[in-house]
């Protein structure tokens, strides 16, 4: 990784700009993530089986991927589903899930707490508050909704696109401003 952080200029002086990070590896995004390259290969992790009331619970193979915060959160979210009246016991999503760690489901109520879609009614029961949920398989949307909502989709997967590819131009424009200053350091140093 080649970092520049808190680095003086050849004159000595201090320059905010350079306190970044210039040139990421792989390994190191990672592991501000707090994934080792070790950590990073696939690992032995859980395959979803239909329980009763057609929750997913995992088993004990499958991919890295499959055990992500991201597909946990829509497991727990289909749990929330079927329940009656939106309230959940943590506890007893967190067997019917199948999760060793609870932090993992309390990663996930924060979450919806916090952009209140759900409340604590008390210390492990939460209940739904983000308006009817849709039950699995039920369209409750007219066509034309549906429509609009597939098109506000597209066009956000377009902006999240252009996002990313904006933020890479910016990422690179700074690595050449930086280089450009520290060429013109060295020039200057030298005369």
């Amino acid at each position: 990784m080649n970092t520049r952080s808190g680095q003086r200029s050849l004159s000595g002086q201090h320059h905010p700009e350079m306190d970044e990070i210039i040139v990421e590896d792989e390994d190191t995004e990672m592991s501000q993530y707090g994934i080792t390259p070790e950590e990073d290969e696939d690992e032995e992790v859980e395959e979803e089986i239909v329980g009763e009331e057609g929750i997913v619970k995992p088993s004990m193979i499958g991919t890295r991927a499959e055990k992500s915060l991201g597909l946990l959160t829509q497991r727990f979210l289909r749990l929330l589903q079927t329940t009656r009246s939106g309230i959940v016991d943590l506890n007893t999503a967190a067997e019917d899930l199948n999760v060793r760690q609870k932090r993992r489901i309390y990663d996930i109520t924060n979450v919806l707490e916090g952009v209140g879609l759900i409340e604590k009614k008390s210390k492990n029961i939460i209940q739904w508050k983000g308006g009817e949920l849709r039950k699995p398989g039920v369209k409750e949307l007219k066509p034309e909704e549906e429509e609009r909502l597939f098109k506000l989709k597209l066009e956000l997967a377009d902006q999240e696109r252009e996002e990313r590819l904006l933020d890479t131009h910016l990422k690179w424009l700074k690595q050449v401003i930086i280089i450009c200053f520290l060429n013109d350091a060295i020039k200057f140093c030298s005369t």
